[in-house]
């Protein structure tokens, strides 16, 4: 929370994240946070954590993530502060708006849910502006299979079975509701995958993604779903997939707050 003699301010943004290190700072490389808060301190010369709601990984995309930061002298001009703020920002990160928040604002803890998509190309040669944004597999899939597990896995289960070990953390409740895994077919021999729940395991999209694909595959049936499920063990599921497929899509917030 915000010191109350500080201003704090919300942030609506947009990243290519295939070369970055994900989005909290790290010392193996470059990240979101990192870029965030050193552009912020030149402007305003105040040393400031931006908090952002979700921590995607490395590689991971974003349309609308959503970020806090706290500054002790308030913005007179949001406009003029965003292109100041973009224009000292890598290309691969767009400021897509500011104003000003509550004192008790966090991007996180205040989210309802977050939409999450996910592209898979399944043409035999990928067109080169989908290279870097989708998973490229020429396996034949069977789309109507993999509707059926995004139904499956729609509602409240627990989902340690679909969330990767951390060194560094022990989730003690993995029960999530999932409100959406839509599976729909795109023009151009493309698939996206909408995900939206209220809090996502790490790497729980990823491997999502992954299990439904190997149901489509005939990797996995859809009968053992359930069994999959009632595991509760991590990695039981198919593979993690890949990174560069996955964009974080939007956060949804109580507007009435």
């Amino acid at each position: 929370m915000a010191l109350s003699s500080s201003y704090v301010h919300k942030i609506l943004l947009s990243y290519e994240g295939t070369f970055f290190y994900g989005w909290q700072k790290t010392a193996s490389g470059p990240s979101i946070q990192e870029s965030l808060e050193k552009a912020l301190c030149i402007i305003t010369g105040e040393t400031t954590t931006v908090e952002g709601c979700s921590r995607t990984d490395r590689g991971v995309h974003a349309l609308g993530q959503v970020a806090s930061f706290s500054t002790f002298l308030p913005i007179t001009c949001y406009i003029k502060f965003q292109k100041s703020l973009n224009s000292l920002l890598p290309k691969t990160i767009s400021i897509r708006h500011i104003e000003e928040a509550r004192q008790d604002f966090h991007p996180g803890l205040d989210a309802l849910s977050k939409e999450y998509t996910y592209y898979i190309c399944t043409s035999q040669q990928q067109l080169p502006e989908y290279r870097l944004y989708s998973w490229h597999s020429t396996y034949p899939l069977n789309l109507f299979l993999m509707q059926e597990a995004g139904r499956l896995l729609t509602g409240t289960h627990d989902f340690a079975s679909f969330t990767n070990k951390r060194a560094d953390k022990k989730y003690t409740d993995t029960v999530r509701r999932l409100d959406s895994c839509r599976v729909e077919s795109l023009p151009g021999e493309r698939l996206q995958i909408t995900l939206i729940g209220n809090h996502f395991l790490y790497k729980m999209a990823r491997n999502l993604v992954g299990t439904v694909f190997y149901i489509g595959r005939g990797k996995i049936a859809l009968n053992d779903l359930s069994a999959l499920l009632q595991k509760k063990e991590q990695l039981h599921v198919g593979i993690t997939a890949p990174a560069c497929g996955l964009w974080l899509a939007n956060i949804i917030y109580d507007t009435k707050k």
